[in-house]
């Protein structure tokens, strides 16, 4: 399980003019479902695997930012859509949703190997808007499945 009392199970909202840029996720891997898409952009992209546990893989996740495509994906997700994703290792994102679009939703369900993994303090408040005390003491412990960057 995911030990982060935001994060666990959150509903993804993206509106017209809204995108999820390029990140990994602290979960080990999450389970999707594509409730509403976007009627023009909000594709998922995700370069998958790019980089293990013991390999950040820095030369080649600054090749997708640079525009290099070759190793990125595109879904065509439609509602109901079911997916088993490891974001920790798969650089992802959702294309910017169209201004004239009805907003995209998914719901994620979070999960971790290690028991205790809750998210960095400063990325739970870009997220989330606010943090809780559980965020303040896993900041100071930096409980991980791995030793990746958040």
């Amino acid at each position: 399980c995911y030990d982060d009392p935001l994060a666990g199970l959150t509903a993804n909202i993206c509106d017209p003019g809204q995108q999820f840029t390029w990140h990994f996720d602290t979960n080990d891997f999450a389970v999707t479902v594509l409730v509403q898409p976007a009627a023009g952009g909000g594709v998922f992209e995700y370069a998958p695997d790019i980089r293990t546990a013991d390999d950040e893989a820095f030369e080649a996740i600054g090749s997708v930012l640079d525009g290099d495509r070759s190793l990125v994906h595109s879904l065509d997700l439609q509602p109901g859509d079911l997916q088993i994703f490891r974001g920790r290792h798969s650089l992802h994102r959702v294309t910017r949703v169209a201004a004239n679009s009805c907003p995209r939703h998914a719901a994620i369900f979070a999960y971790t190997r290690a028991p205790g993994v809750i998210g960095r303090l400063a990325r739970t408040r870009q997220l989330f808007g606010r943090a809780l005390p559980e965020h303040e003491q896993a900041e100071r412990e930096r409980v991980r499945s791995d030793a990746l960057l958040d």
